[in-house]
């Protein structure tokens, strides 16, 4: 599906019953997969966060981000699309999600995190707003590779 073509999608909280699709999702997104119950932990537990499903009606759950609001600060600390629907907009309609939620809290800033080799995200967020504010040396394992911490600065 491509997203000018078919703009019919939804995007909602995160429940419990999504993640059986989640984890087909971050299980070929992700080399350090996070756990069903890490997903279940975060959403019984942390009143900070937020996660947001993309789903459309013919293909179900597309992708799903997971963004911390703390105090004054945001951080996307999960973002990942389907691999056959990369590509096509959707990402960036969860960031935008992200960013909307962070300034309805009245935080005007957002950052994350991706590995230096995932040029394609580094792009995606680039086009965004987002600028390269530090690198982490060594921060993500298998394979061991440098961070690129990004940060956006929001408007209201």
């Amino acid at each position: 599906m491509n997203l000018r073509k078919n703009k019919s999608f939804k995007l909602r909280p995160m429940t419990e019953d999504d993640l059986t699709q989640v984890m087909r999702i971050e299980l070929r997104s992700f080399p350090s997969p996070w756990s069903t119950l890490a997903y279940a932990m975060e959403l019984r537990h942390n009143a900070d966060a937020s996660y947001l499903v993309l789903e459309t009606q013919q293909d179900g759950i597309l992708g799903y981000i997971g963004s911390w609001f703390l105090d004054d600060s945001a951080q996307i600390i999960r973002v990942a699309i389907a691999q056959e629907h990369r590509g096509q907009g959707w990402a960036r309609r969860l960031v935008d999600a992200a960013c909307k939620t962070s300034i309805e809290k009245g935080i005007f800033e957002i950052s994350l995190e991706v590995r230096e080799s995932n040029t394609a995200a580094i792009s995606c967020y680039t086009n965004m707003g987002f600028c390269e504010v530090d690198r982490l040396s060594n921060y993500y394992s298998h394979p061991c590779e440098d961070a690129v911490c990004m940060l956006k600065l929001l408007k209201e």
